[in-house]
């Protein structure tokens, strides 16, 4: 892909459907639908042509099986993603969310945060400015489900990252299967 100096990708990824029973929250895993959709997520990434340079994720046992799913479809150009899994993303508000993504260094262009609601359509809702398609940014503001992405872009440094200084470009829900 060729962007320009300035052009900054965002992926908020909420994980795949998981379980409903564990010993704690924390430790929920995914189901078979859930596999599948993370699968399917990593595939849509690899298709839109933004793999991510940097990858935050939740710690929670759901979200690191959704990622490593996701990395798997996404082949070799995995291999080269920094990775960090944080225990401050299972419990994170949009506030913190915002705080991480402008300590990301300058020199990263595409980022993923693999995490959980109602964080993320917040955080996607905060960022949704001007120029955002509207439906994707209907969506946001109620909530999203289990394995979408929300694909946003913005032209300065992550350090100036504000409330709608990025365009919500789009919206990508894994199918959940009919079982």
């Amino acid at each position: 892909m060729n962007e320009s100096a300035s052009e900054r990708h965002l992926i908020l990824l909420r994980h795949a459907q998981a379980e409903h029973s564990a010993p704690t929250d924390y430790d929920r895993v995914l189901t078979v639908t859930g596999r599948a959709q993370a699968t399917v997520v990593g595939q849509r990434i690899a298709e839109r042509d933004i793999v991510p340079d940097l990858v935050l994720c939740s710690a929670a046992v759901r979200a690191r099986q959704t990622w490593q799913l996701a990395a798997a479809a996404l082949g070799e150009a995995a291999e080269a993603i920094e990775v960090t899994y944080s225990d401050d993303l299972y419990s994170a508000d949009v506030d913190e969310i915002l705080d991480l993504l402008r300590a990301v260094a300058p020199e990263v262009v595409r980022v993923l945060v693999v995490g959980h609601e109602p964080v993320l359509s917040g955080a996607a809702h905060r960022l949704a400015g001007p120029k955002s398609q509207e439906s994707a940014a209907l969506r946001v503001r109620t909530g999203i489900s289990t394995a979408t992405a929300a694909f946003l872009e913005f032209n300065a440094p992550w350090s100036t990252l504000t409330d709608r200084s990025a365009v919500l470009t789009g919206l990508s829900t894994a199918p959940t299967p009919v079982e």
